[in-house]
């Protein structure tokens, strides 16, 4: 195999004869052609600062589409590692001989890359040697593999492994089962984690407040923080108890992946005990679609519908672009967090949820009857049937009637099967306008083929008309740059913050989020970011914008996800009172023991829960104890080694000695959150008409 600039790393490796029965003696051309690459991309990195004319030789080096769209090693590498292990799942036959040679090719990568490579690229690295060590097993031999490795991994983290390996080798090694895959070993991280703990000893006032067939919902108060949650409780089967379980896990590890959207519910905790699963998330107080609308009172305005549809669409793009597709959109699961018009829009419920890429289908996917899409009728679905559902929930809320619906569930079920176009017709469609018949005309496609993605509706000229025209204020620029001067420590200290806040003031932050997101994928990228900022700050220079992206990037992704834009400007956008709440529900997320004080250990452990991402970079640079030392010092100010809630809160809301109000964020011996807690308020964005 030689490499070839000009073509995918993927096609590369899947193309090496991996399949041939000939002993492996050395790495493949393409391992040391990628290393040397890196090695050179990292050399410009660290030589340049990343201005503009090196971005430029970069976009001219190789002719390499993934290395030029990065702006650090860090990404690069990871989207290196994302391509190996594309490419080796792509190979459709191995040989064990060829799995020797797969192993030496990622030896050889892993051993160049490792010196600038973030934790989470070399994490991806082991993930791929667990493809070749489980995916390529002939089926004869996984059983014996299962039993090799069962003191390694555990029980039933290896059926789960096993499992996802057997559905992969169907597949022929999609990506689709690659990203399952890993969700899954993430729920079960977590599952393992709370493994004999009773979720009764943290959740009390357990109130039932709905049902179905196979779960219960159950709203609760957390003892430690005082904070109303929902839990949701999977009764277990007793047949098929694997299967279930994985499919269990499959909901979790599908929350875990999208949640930091802003219109996604967070994954507070999961339980499992011998009875049933519990999943715990933030109680939504709004009520559902209907009971929102008609709690506030107010006519439902085809604007109102508008803006609904595109906080669905929002949403379905950033999932459908992480491989995740919902299955089972409809009213009931749309939800809003708070009630009134600052409500912000919610879906929940990823139980039929399923690991698909864009223009993909799985097959026996299935959701509720009278929102499924034409292709689900026929026992096939994939993220078009949750466009096709939202032009459903969309007429029903325009009209008060569900389309295509029949006298029961197998007639409704028959006629779409059969593609029924969309018909205007009667009164209630006459006073609808033009744009928005044409925009649920192509949501209700018959061809999936032929139904625009959730990204590409976005762009429709009836929801671009209720899209927010915001820029960023100058006095949030000047405060992303006291954030940027923050170690990586205190930034995600911000970030158990950012995940305390909630209400309108969260709303308004999300939105403005939302707004600054312009190719709808539920992160922002640098180029997303300098367009926003340099409407403030026109003076700003390359190189302080990719400092500011840097800083604001704090699990090092190569995007700024909702959390992590909210901790870079929530000091700015809080009234005083509001400091006050959220500096208490910080601590309190931190004592999770409700001891009244913090000690180091509460406080490292209260970061990894937080980010265990970036936690596990810190981790591995060696740098975590003395930063947390460091932050830790800060805090505690008696030097009695714990830190009492008065303490926290004096130590990040006092100004330095001698100075007039807040002392700048970047001061080295600083507290994490001090500087601008104390300025005034002034409001985050400006809003254009």
């Amino acid at each position: 195999a030689v490499v070839d600039p000009d073509r995918g790393m993927a096609a590369q490796i899947a193309g090496c004869s991996y399949n041939l029965k000939e002993p492996a003696t050395r790495y493949q051309p393409w391992a040391e052609a990628l290393v040397k690459q890196y090695r050179a991309f990292n050399d410009f990195m660290a030589a340049s600062g990343l201005p503009l004319e090196v971005q430029q030789k970069v976009r001219a080096h190789g002719k390499r589409q993934d290395l030029v769209m990065c702006t650090n090693v860090g990404g690069a590498v990871r989207l290196g590692c994302d391509a190996i292990l594309d490419g080796l799942g792509r190979v459709s036959r191995c040989s064990l001989e060829g799995r020797a040679g797969m192993s030496l090719d990622l030896s050889a990568v892993e051993k160049g890359l490792r010196p600038m490579a973030p934790a989470p690229a070399v994490a991806i690295l082991r993930l791929a040697d667990n493809y070749i060590k489980a995916f390529y097993i002939p089926w004869e031999e996984l059983g014996r593999w299962a039993q090799i490795h069962l003191a390694e991994y555990g029980k039933h983290r290896v059926l789960v492994l096993v499992e996802v390996m057997a559905e992969a080798l169907a597949s022929s090694g999609s990506k689709a089962a690659r990203l399952r895959a890993g969700a899954v070993a993430a729920a079960e991280q977590l599952l393992t984690a709370n493994k004999g703990v009773n979720f009764r000893d943290t959740y009390v006032r357990a109130t039932l407040v709905s049902y179905g067939g196979s779960c219960r919902v159950f709203t609760a108060v957390n003892k430690h923080t005082n904070r109303s949650v929902a839990i949701k409780t999977i009764a277990k089967s007793s047949q098929n108890a694997e299967m279930q379980r994985v499919r269990v896990l499959q909901e979790v590890g599908a929350m875990l992946r999208v949640q930091h959207h802003p219109h996604a519910v967070k994954l507070l905790d999961v339980f499992e005990d011998t009875k049933a699963y519990q999943l715990v998330m933030p109680l939504l107080k709004g009520g559902e679609l209907f009971e929102h609308v008609a709690s506030r009172r107010a006519t439902l305005t085809e604007a109102t519908a508008a803006t609904m549809a595109r906080s669905l669409l929002q949403y379905l793009a950033h999932v459908h672009g992480l491989g995740v597709a919902h299955m089972d959109i409809k009213p009931e699961n749309i939800m809003f967090d708070c009630q009134g018009a600052e409500g912000m829009l919610k879906v929940i419920d990823l139980g039929s949820a399923e690991f698909v890429l864009q223009g993909e289908q799985v097959p026996h996917a299935f959701g509720t009857v009278r929102y499924s899409s034409p292709e689900m009728a026929a026992h096939s679905a994939g993220p078009a049937s949750d466009v096709w559902s939202v032009g459903v929930v969309l007429c029903q809320v325009l009209t008060g009637r569900v389309p295509f619906l029949k006298d029961s569930d197998p007639e409704t079920l028959a006629f779409i099967k059969k593609g029924p176009e969309v018909k205007f017709s009667g009164s209630t469609w006459r006073s609808i306008s033009e744009p928005a018949k044409d925009c649920i005309r192509q949501m209700l496609c018959p061809q999936p083929q032929r139904r625009p993605s959730a990204c590409e509706l976005l762009s429709h000229p009836w929801l671009a008309a209720v899209a927010p025209q915001t820029a960023i204020a100058p006095h949030i620029v000047h405060q992303l740059q006291l954030f940027a001067g923050l170690s990586r420590a205190r930034r995600m200290m911000l970030g158990v913050a950012a995940n305390s806040i909630s209400g309108s003031e969260a709303s308004m932050m999300a939105k403005h989020f939302l707004a600054f997101d312009r190719d709808f994928n539920g992160t922002l990228d640098y180029q997303e970011l300098a367009l926003a900022t340099k409407q403030a700050a026109p003076d700003l220079s390359e190189v302080e914008l990719q400092r500011l992206f840097a800083a604001l990037d704090v699990d090092n992704t190569g995007s700024v996800d909702a959390q992590e834009f909210v901790a870079g400007v929530l000091q700015v956008a809080l009234q005083p009172h509001q400091t006050r709440t959220l500096l208490e529900a910080s601590f309190k997320s931190l004592d999770r023991a409700s001891k009244g004080h913090i000690t180091k250990a509460d406080l490292t452990e209260g970061l990894r829960l937080a980010s265990p991402s970036v936690f596990e970079a810190l981790h591995s640079s060696g740098s975590l104890e003395s930063e947390l030392a460091e932050e830790f010092a800060a805090l505690d100010a008696n030097g009695d080694g714990i830190v009492t809630l008065d303490e926290f809160r004096a130590a990040l809301s006092c100004p330095l000695p001698g100075r007039q109000g807040p002392s700048p964020l970047g001061t080295a011996k600083q507290p994490l959150l001090q500087a601008s807690w104390q300025l005034s308020a002034v409001p985050l964005l400006v809003a254009f008409p």
